[in-house]
């Protein structure tokens, strides 16, 4: 029996990209995400939102691992790139 290892969300790839994105943004919408939830909380749910939709992806048997992993990651991004501008 295989061993289950257990990745915290932050350790994960794509909290890296989650926190590139969140450096990119103006304060103002810094200020208004961070409201009610500090910056990890934030990342570990995007990174949820990735596991779920790829999870959901491939049981589809609709995507390969590829597509799957591009839908997960549109997802979780959703209003990060290029929502906010600075102006």
């Amino acid at each position: 029996m295989k061993a289950i290892i257990d990745i915290p969300n932050l350790n994960m790839p794509q909290a890296t990209t989650i926190k590139e994105a969140l450096e990119q943004l103006p304060f103002a919408a810094k200020a208004d995400l961070f409201e009610k939830m500090t910056q990890d909380e934030f990342v570990e749910h995007r990174v949820d939102i990735f596991l779920e939709e790829i999870e959901r992806a491939l049981l589809s048997g609709e995507y390969s691992y590829a597509g799957a992993e591009e839908i997960a990651r549109q997802e979780c991004m959703h209003g990060l790139e290029g929502k906010y501008s600075e102006e």
